[in-house]
């Protein structure tokens, strides 16, 4: 012991804590948060909406499509694929434990959650099929905490309002009234 508080020194060389047993904890304790919010995720939207032809937990994809979107996405280590809406290898979405990410042809945009302050159908913006039948409600408008607004095609039906519930489910912020 040295008396003081300065780092321990073996031959002039400074003695340090070894990081990598904390990122090591650190990366599985965020793996098991992950799986956690994964399960509950996919449990909600089973609940609430339940899959359709093109929104379905992302597990219930063919491998070959799960894998062709996985390269697209390019997910981070810590993040796991949740709810995906897929209907074309140029035209997706897919919500992770981290982040919401699509395309559409070849414009790409990721959205980490914690900076998505409110998800509402969007009516607006919704496709009328013919005049005589009421809105196919298939957008989410998505507001970050910046003020961006954001539109994002789903499959309509159920799950259109399951994928925006599971949305509104991990933002935990009070929606905005002029929303």
């Amino acid at each position: 012991m040295n008396g003081s508080n300065a780092p321990l020194s073996v031959n002039g060389a400074v003695a340090s804590q070894p990081k990598t047993m904390m990122t090591h904890i650190d990366r599985a304790e965020r793996a098991f948060a992950a799986g956690a919010l994964h399960r509950r995720l996919a449990r909600l939207f089973h609940k609430r909406a339940g899959e359709g032809l093109c929104v379905k937990p992302f597990d219930h994809f063919p491998p070959a499509r799960q894998h062709r979107l996985l390269a697209a996405a390019a997910l981070q280590p810590d993040e796991a694929p949740v709810i995906a809406c897929l209907f074309s290898e140029q035209h997706w979405t897919l919500l992770t434990t981290r982040r919401l990410l699509w395309q559409k042809h070849t414009h790409r945009a990721a959205l980490p959650l914690d900076i998505v302050s409110h998800a509402a159908i969007h009516p607006e913006k919704s496709i009328r099929r013919h005049h005589d039948l009421p809105i196919t409600l298939n957008r989410v408008k998505i507001i970050t905490t910046t003020g961006q607004v954001h539109d994002i095609e789903l499959e309509a039906g159920p799950c259109c309002f399951g994928f925006q519930y599971l949305l509104r489910k991990v933002t935990r912020r009070p929606s905005p009234s002029s929303a």
